[in-house]
Formats: structure tokens, sequence, C-alpha cells
């Protein structure tokens, strides 16, 4: 469970009829600059790749699509949600 899931789902009650939405995004490790240490060493990227079924690691543009789905009027009735980036990574553990 993440760590802002209960003040996420505490919230979500209390801000829904002001008309915010109160949903989180977890990725999993994406592609970035600051991830590059871990990418680059064979030795930690393959065992870490090995865990995500889809068989490769998030984009960020993997999690601005959610991110960018959040808050278009799609996502309406969403809230108090998690929502898991990770290439069914936990699903799979």
């Amino acid at each position: 469970m993440p760590a802002n899931a209960p003040s996420r789902r505490l919230d979500a009650p209390l801000l829904g009829p002001h008309g915010l939405r109160t949903d989180s995004v977890s990725p999993t490790v994406t592609l970035t600059p600051m991830s590059e240490f871990a990418r680059s060493d064979l030795a930690k990227s393959t065992p870490m790749l090995g865990q995500i079924p889809l068989g490769r690691f998030i984009q960020p543009a993997d999690v601005a699509s959610v991110i960018s789905f959040l808050l278009s009027d799609d996502a309406a009735m969403v809230n108090g949600a998690s929502i898991d980036v990770d290439g069914e990574r936990w699903v799979s553990q």
C-alpha cells in the first residue's frame, strides 16, 4: 500500500464535494537521468527488468499519460485511487 494511501482515502470524501479529487500515481523505476546509475549497470538493471512482466522499464511518457488521464474529464469519477504504473511488477510478485 502506498505511503500516501491513508491520507488519500481520508481526503477523498472530504474534498470530493468541493470538486477536488485526491488520486495518486505510483511508478516503478522510470527511465530518467536520475535512474541512469541503475540501468547502466547490467548487474543491477537485468534483475529489475526481470521483475517487470511487460519486459521494459517505464518511460516518463507512460507516467505522464496516466497523470493526463487523471486530470482529464474522462476521470471525473475517479477519486481516492492509486494507480500503479509498473508494468505489472507488483502484481506478479
